[in-house]
């Protein structure tokens, strides 16, 4: 009976603790790279304006390409088709 009652204090005890650092983990500030949290700074108009520059350019960048090149796709198909 004492052995069983040793055994539930050591399961509370190591679930206790395992909480407290399940705690510690999620409370503010984040202790992981990336976090997703209000900023501690504010980010300068500049630095927003050449950030969304690269990520405007980066999601157009194929579809234009594609665009500006339609005649060449069509011209490939239709020599392809000729052969």
């Amino acid at each position: 009976m004492m052995l069983v009652k040793a055994a539930q204090q050591a399961v509370v005890l190591a679930t206790r603790q395992q909480l407290q650092v399940q705690a510690k983990r999620t409370c503010y500030p984040y202790s992981y790279r990336l976090n997703i949290a209000p900023p501690r700074k504010r980010m300068p108009i500049y630095e927003k304006a050449m950030w969304g520059g690269v990520i405007f350019l980066t999601i157009w960048s194929v579809p234009v390409w594609v665009l500006i090149h339609i005649n060449e796709y069509a011209a490939g198909k239709q020599a392809g088709a000729e052969e």
